[in-house]
C-alpha cells in the first residue's frame, strides 16, 4: 500500500479476502469429507501430493505469510482468537514439503476443524494491517507483499490454487 492509508478500506478489503478464504476452506473440508481415509492419503500418478497434504498446507502457509511476517505476538494472536498451527504441522506441510506417509482419521478431523476455525476472521484489528509491522516478502511469482493485507490477498489466491489442485486430485482418484 502506498500513500496515506484509508484503514477502513484496508480493513474492509482484508475482511472480504477472509470471507473468500473461509468459503474456499469450507469447500476444501467438504471435499475431504467426501473421500475415504485411503483416498485422502493416496497420491495419484502425475501428482506430487494428495488431498490431505493440500488441506494441511493451508494453515502453515497463512501463518507464515500473514502472522510470522507481521511479527504477531502470542498475546495479539490470543486477543484475535487466532490459533497457530502446531510446529510439527508447519514443519511437515510448509512450502517445499511432500507427503511422508499416511495420516490417520484423527489427523484429517483435526485439519477439518482447523480449517473451520474462523473466529479470528471477525476479530481482525486495523493495527494488525499496518505496513510498518510487516517484513516484506517477494512471492515465487515475483510479487512483493508489503503488509498483512496484501498477504491476505495472496493467501486468497494461494488457497484457491490448492483447492483447484484438490479438484484435479478428486478427478484422478475417481479414475
Amino acid at each position: 500500500m502506498s500513500g496515506s492509508l484509508d484503514m477502513t478500506a484496508v480493513l474492509a478489503q482484508a475482511r472480504h479476502n477472509l470471507a473468500v478464504i473461509g468459503a474456499t476452506r469450507r469447500l476444501t473440508v467438504d471435499l475431504l469429507k467426501g473421500h475415504t481415509l485411503a483416498q485422502v492419503n493416496r497420491t495419484p500418478a502425475g501428482f506430487s501430493n494428495n488431498l490431505i497434504w493440500n488441506a494441511a498446507h493451508l494453515a502453515p502457509s497463512m501463518h507464515s505469510v500473514v502472522f510470522r511476517r507481521n511479527s504477531a505476538s502470542d498475546q495479539e494472536m490470543a486477543v484475535m482468537a487466532y490459533c497457530a498451527p502446531p510446529e510439527d504441522q508447519i514443519a511437515e506441510y510448509s512450502k517445499g514439503t511432500r507427503p511422508t506417509g499416511e495420516v490417520d482419521q484423527a489427523f484429517v478431523d483435526r485439519i477439518c476443524a482447523q480449517l473451520h476455525d474462523q473466529a479470528w476472521f471477525d476479530a481482525l484489528r486495523p493495527e494488525f494491517l499496518l505496513p510498518e509491522r510487516y517484513t516484506t516478502w517477494t512471492t515465487m511469482w515475483g510479487v512483493e507483499l508489503l503488509d498483512a493485507a496484501e498477504g491476505l490477498n495472496y493467501i486468497n489466491m494461494h488457497e484457491g490454487m490448492h483447492f483447484g489442485v484438490c479438484l484435479g486430485l478428486r478427478k484422478a482418484l475417481a479414475a
